[in-house]
């Protein structure tokens, strides 16, 4: 959960804070939707999905270069930390 964490806020040196785009408080801004409360699978999937260009949606040029580096195991972090937390 720790990784998951640093990943979301800080970007962990490996990524951009997901706040960046997604709003402050993760619940979406704009056509950019919101993170919290989502199950961890929706999130690690279309992580997955966006990595090699599957998932084409507004702005996905965007989360591609962000999401491209992340292993599966950064994404499952991430998407438990998402799908847990009560920010």
């Amino acid at each position: 959960m720790k990784k998951g964490v640093r990943l979301v806020t800080i970007g962990a040196g490996k990524t951009t804070p997901c706040g960046m785009c997604h709003g402050a408080d993760l619940r979406g801004r704009g056509p950019v939707p919101g993170l919290l409360g989502r199950s961890p699978s929706y999130l690690v999937g279309q992580l997955q999905d966006i990595q090699p260009g599957t998932r084409k949606r507004i702005w996905t040029d965007l989360i591609r270069a962000v999401a491209g580096e992340l292993t599966d195991e950064e994404m499952i972090a991430i998407g438990a930390d998402l799908a847990s937390s009560k920010r």
